[in-house]
């Protein structure tokens, strides 16, 4: 029935007639204006405003008047908002609060050229809105303590701080005749065309008909007038910042009302921002607690004070709007925001680093988003310093898994010490702290530091249920860029499963006792599933086994004996090009010594070159064939790219590494060093092969750094990006 009353009312009024308009409704400043509802309820609107209130609604509601309806009931809902509005003491980030959004609207003491033609005269500088907000800014700071404050008129308003000290007499006389002339210059510009505006025509000839109908006889006089006017209130509202700190923006970031602000606009567009409006609404949003992390007054508070720093940050990226709205995307994902909010308070520069990330590395944008509180990692003095070695990786991890009571804990504890040592290794790559060549091998060093810690724990958990082999052998064997210690951030890890044990051999000390096969397939699985299952903290990695004994029709695990006669006797030939590249990680006792000589044995065993030739070839057309490159960034297998030149350099390795038997390294680098100490290869097409990968190698690293999807188009990568690829290579 109200809502009804209401659009009734609305529709009466609201209406363009022959006359023209009875009066024009706005209702931008109902409670919560981002509903959609045209009334609300006495306990709606006073849940909104103890909730979600803001102090631009605060100085909204100091003019607030019953003036129809319910008077009595009007006069009550505006009597439980009073505790709202004036509050009798306020914190220090209330305070903050509103000291930053009078800050925000930019003030200068006079001294600039103001462009009457055109000039807005209640939101532009030196408006009608700069003395409402000189006054209301103050009623809200002092009006809880000094009730004569709590005065709806402007005028008003000016003289109660007069008299209660608070401004000076001579400000106030200047502030108030300013007052009366603008309003007198707003009225007649409005009665020209019968419209709701505030701007002086932009066309001289027409700001001289306003001129002259303001009494003026010529332009020049009333130019001077309003100039001066302008000037004054302009440099008495400057005199509020006096003790603020300096904003990082210049000019209007104004994100109070229900509109947007024309001047704040134009100022995010010069900064860079395509789509103003999108990011002022947003912003808007954020303030009126749309999310968990702008729910709370104290987030919302702070969020106000770092506005400027946060729409200077995102303006430095080179593309703002991208950035800005994944932050948005950042917000969204917050159980809460004060904590966040105060770290970017106090560290600007991590401020700015994110929204790096958010403009250009979206998959590491969604890897924060998806684990903001990785950034209170990024503040820690370490985290932009190379890693430990190693050894000393793989103590640090050691002693974090010692900390945790029972496997689970372990499994989010891995997680948690992987994915920020991946994060920070993928932050120094962005940021160029660090070489590329230096981040893929550190990737590696993380993987391989995590295998082995979660191996030894599956051990421990498996040994209970099931005992050990107290002669049996367990290791791990890597190949594809795992082994070559060039590891990407999004490589999965390709894992071959070997164990060494007597045939009849049986697991004892646990509640059951298990063959050797059984129990080392079991065991590898257990490893898989440490490594792969999702957790509350996220997962590590994807395991191929496509590379085992027989593949995918094989066991998860295989014995020493089957791995060997299986490579000796039926393994294809491109299955020995794939061990060229292949080394053990992990191992027990003496097993990984006895692997690395069943491969420098398989790999020595020569191979008609014909055949081999033969081999690569059909390899590499069954391949295009099966899985076409799909795009222009797909450099994997696309023609003559990372792919083929892995093909080319194994095809070499391959022919002459039974006459090297002693130097089978698993790296690139290796490899290329391998292919110099061989006389029948020229220098040049070794340079080609090496400059290929290293290129096709780079570009690789730097896409799946920053894209969750690397099937981008050529002219859709984000901008930082491009200028990372073109400083790289």
């Amino acid at each position: 029935f109200a809502v009804k009353v209401a659009k009734a009312i609305v529709a009466i009024l609201d209406q363009r007639t022959a006359d023209g308009y009875v009066f024009r409704i706005d209702l931008r400043l109902r409670p919560d204006p981002s509903s959609t509802a045209i009334a609300v309820s006495t306990a709606a609107a006073e849940q909104y405003y103890e909730s979600w209130g803001q102090n631009w609604e605060r100085s909204a509601l100091i003019k607030s008047r019953v003036i129809a309806g319910d008077e009595r009931c009007g006069t009550e809902f505006l009597q439980r908002l009073e505790p709202f509005i004036w509050r009798k003491s306020l914190d220090f980030y209330a305070i903050q609060d509103i000291h930053s959004i009078k800050r925000q609207i930019y003030a200068s003491k006079g001294g600039r050229e103001v462009d009457v033609v055109g000039h807005d005269i209640k939101t532009g500088r030196g408006g009608i809105r700069e003395i409402e907000f000189f006054a209301q800014i103050q009623q809200l700071i002092w009006g809880g303590r000094i009730p004569e404050l709590r005065e709806p008129t402007t005028l008003g308003a000016l003289t109660a701080l007069a008299d209660n000290n608070l401004v000076e007499g001579s400000v106030v006389s200047d502030l108030t005749n300013c007052y009366i002339f603008l309003r007198h210059l707003e009225h007649r510009i409005q009665m020209i065309n019968d419209e709701q505006t505030q701007r002086i025509p932009a066309k001289h000839e027409d700001a001289m008909l306003v001129s002259n109908f303001f009494g003026y006889s010529e332009f020049d006089g009333f130019a001077k007038d309003v100039t001066r006017y302008l000037t004054t209130v302009e440099t008495h509202y400057a005199e509020l910042f006096e003790d603020a700190p300096t904003l990082t923006v210049e000019g209007n970031l104004v994100f109070t009302g229900a509109e947007h602000d024309p001047e704040t606009i134009q100022n995010l567009e010069r900064l860079g921002f395509e789509n103003a409006e999108t990011v002022s609404r947003l912003v808007r949003e954020w303030h009126y607690g749309k999310y968990r992390a702008t729910k709370s007054t104290k987030s919302r508070q702070i969020l106000t004070e770092i506005m400027p720093n946060i729409i200077s940050a995102f303006s430095k990226t080179v593309q703002p709007d991208r950035a800005f709205i994944k932050f948005d995307q950042f917000l969204q994902s917050l159980p809460a925001g004060v904590q966040i909010f105060s770290i970017f308070q106090r560290h600007s520069e991590l401020l700015e680093l994110v929204a790096d990330v958010m403009g250009n590395a979206p998959r590491m944008a969604d890897y924060l988003t998806g684990s903001p509180q990785r950034l209170d990692y990024v503040l820690e003095p370490e985290f932009f310093s190379p890693l430990p070695d190693r050894s000393n990786l793989a103590l640090e991890l050691q002693q974090t898994l010692a900390r945790e009571d029972g496997f689970e804990s372990v499994l989010d504890a891995s997680r948690r010490w992987t994915n920020d040592m991946r994060f920070r290794v993928g932050i120094q790559a962005m940021r160029g702290d660090t070489s590329l060549e230096y981040a893929a091998d550190a990737l590696t060093a993380i993987a391989e530091t995590t295998i082995n810690a979660l191996t030894r724990s599956v051990g421990n958990e498996f040994a209970s249920k099931f005992g050990v082999i107290e002669e049996g052998e367990f290791a791990i064997f890597a190949n594809g860029k795992l082994a070559a210690r060039e590891l990407t951030p999004s490589s999965d890890l390709d894992l071959v499963f070997i164990y060494d044990a007597p045939s009849d051999a049986q697991s004892t000390g646990g509640e059951r006792s298990l063959p050797a096969s059984a129990y080392f397939l079991r065991f590898a699985q257990r490893v898989i599933s440490a490594l792969t299952v999702m957790t509350a903290e996220g997962r590590l990695y994807d395991v191929d086994l496509r590379l085992r004994p027989a593949g995918e029709q094989g066991p998860v695990a295989s014995s020493l004996n089957a791995f060997d006669k299986y490579h000796q006797e039926d393994a294809w030939l491109w299955e020995r090009l794939a061990l060229i590249r292949g080394r053990v990680i992990y191992a027990e006792k003496q097993l990984g010594q006895k692997v690395e000589r069943i491969r420098r044995k398989i790999l020595g065993k020569s191979v008609p070159e014909t055949q081999l030739a033969e081999t690569v070839s059909e390899m590499r057309s069954r391949i295009h064939a099966n899985a076409p490159s799909t795009d222009g960034w797909d450099i994997k297998r696309s023609a003559g790219g990372l792919m083929d030149t892995e093909f080319l350099l194994h095809f070499h390795i391959l022919r002459i590494v039974g006459k090297l038997p002693d130097a089978v390294g698993t790296s690139t680098s290796e490899l290329i060093a391998l292919l110099r100490e061989y006389e029948g290869l020229e220098e040049q097409d070794i340079d080609t092969i090496q400059h290929a990968h290293k290129l096709w190698s780079t570009i690789s690293w730097l896409l799946r750094l920053a894209l969750t999807d690397t099937a981008v188009e050529l002219n859709k990568l984000p901008l930082g990006l491009e200028r990372r690829l073109l400083a790289h290579t």
